[in-house]
């Protein structure tokens, strides 16, 4: 699949990567030149920061892996805070449980995202929607495009939307006469703390049965080539149709193999709508 991707390459993944390699480097440094209790120290702050995102993020979606990135999170900062403040001090039962959490949570939380079941879809939807788009125009436009009527209706399509939101396609927003399912995953949006859409990708099923479809002028520019708009427009609504279409019939997993069969890495989504 390598060979056919339109979206250009991430850079703030491969930043992320960066960082995660030097984040490394400085505890090493710090267990040799400073100390094991300080090296301790240092990561189970670096550890601890990402609690609240983790915390936010499984309420929002329900999605697993988020619980076990959490847990996790916090049996390392107690585990931390511990070594530093008793400095090696520790019965060996309560050091037995400390570790048999750690490594149950964090198996299980790199489980979740190694196989990508706590990855947002992001990058995977606009992949996907852009498979059928061969022309090469210009013409971006701010108004989302009609792009049919489905036989639906309201509770289907929540019940459509909690699904995918629990498995991180999209976020999505309940309206009084529409369900919209944005592409806007910024943190903030993420963690439930903006939620605005406007602005950013999103598909619009109305409750009549009625789709349309806008892609932003970010995630535009983000394909190598400068694509027919309308038509990537057209795409992406009639790919979340198809994604009800499996949810109705009872073949929601066929969601995630299309998904999946694109194999994008893990971290691929890292930064991406960082405003």
């Amino acid at each position: 699949m390598q060979s056919t991707r339109k979206l250009r390459s991430n850079e703030a993944a491969l930043l992320l990567a960066f960082v995660l390699l030097l984040a490394l480097v400085a505890l090493i440094y710090a267990q040799k030149n400073i100390g094991f209790a300080v090296a301790i120290g240092i990561w189970g702050l670096l550890v601890v920061v990402n609690v609240p995102i983790s915390l936010a993020e499984f309420l929002k979606t329900k999605n697993p892996g988020f619980l076990y990135a959490f847990l996790f999170q916090i049996c390392a900062g107690i585990f931390a805070a511990h070594i530093v403040l008793t400095y090696y001090v520790m019965d060996p039962w309560l050091l037995m449980v400390y570790i048999l959490c750690l490594l149950g949570f964090g198996s299980m939380g790199l489980y979740y995202n190694f196989s990508r079941r706590s990855k947002w879809r992001y990058r995977e939807v606009l992949e996907l929607a852009a498979q059928p788009v061969r022309e090469v125009t210009d013409g971006f436009t701010r108004r989302p495009k009609p792009i049919g009527k489905i036989d639906a209706n309201r509770e289907e399509i929540e019940n459509f939307a909690r699904y995918l939101l629990q498995h991180l396609v999209a976020i999505p927003y309940f309206e009084a006469d529409r369900t919209v399912f944005s592409l806007a995953m910024t943190l903030r949006h993420r963690t439930g703390f903006r939620s605005d859409y406007e602005d950013f990708s999103h598909v619009l099923f109305y409750h009549d049965g009625r789709v349309a479809a806008h892609l932003s002028q970010n995630d535009y520019l983000k394909y190598r080539e400068q694509y027919a708009y309308d038509q990537l427009c057209d795409a992406l609504g009639r790919l979340f149709i198809e994604f009800y279409q499996y949810h109705r019939n009872g073949e929601s997993v066929r969601i995630m193999d299309r998904l999946n069969e694109l194999k994008l890495n893990p971290l691929a989504d890292f930064g991406e709508n960082a405003a």
